[in-house]
């Protein structure tokens, strides 16, 4: 092993023993063979762990240790060619933010929504009048165009 890992797998065995998570010695079975009582264990106590209190609250973990061992688990399952347990891919899931999956909140989409169901209501209201209505400068209204208007289309 590279020294880097090994330095890795050093802090994440200190930062285990004080959370009470099992250590990656512990976690070997043998060759190839991990303690999946232990990495089950570790994955339901992260899931639990209390998210919204301070950094270093009691009941929590770093995020370096939740991520660290979820790859580590993760790794396991590679070596020992089996599923990801449920509880380990939702402790992905969490851990990626895939509910929020880098997309912004869409507001553009909203108001082009907007301006389209007032323009479909009043077909001869003015890009100004739309404009302040939608809370956007009457160039954003020229801009979206007409064809956005006709065809329902939020581009």
């Amino acid at each position: 092993m590279s020294p880097r890992l090994l330095r890795q797998s050093r802090a994440y065995d200190r930062l285990a023993k004080k959370h009470g998570l099992a250590t990656s010695e512990q976690l070997r079975a043998g060759p190839a063979r991990y303690r999946w009582d232990l990495i089950e264990r570790d994955v339901k106590s992260l899931l639990a762990r209390r998210r919204h209190l301070p950094i270093g609250s009691r009941g929590t973990y770093p995020e370096v240790l939740v991520n660290y061992a979820a790859s580590m688990f993760l790794t396991c399952c590679l070596v020992e060619k089996r599923p990801p347990p449920p509880e380990l891919v939702h402790l992905i899931w969490e851990q990626l933010n895939v509910e929020s999956f880098g997309v912004k909140k869409g507001e553009k989409d909203d108001k082009i929504v907007m301006a389209q169901q007032i323009r479909s209501e009043d077909t001869l209201m003015s890009n100004r009048e739309l404009a302040r209505l939608v809370k956007v400068p009457t160039a954003t209204i020229g801009r979206w165009g007409q064809k956005r208007f006709v065809e329902g289309v939020a581009r």
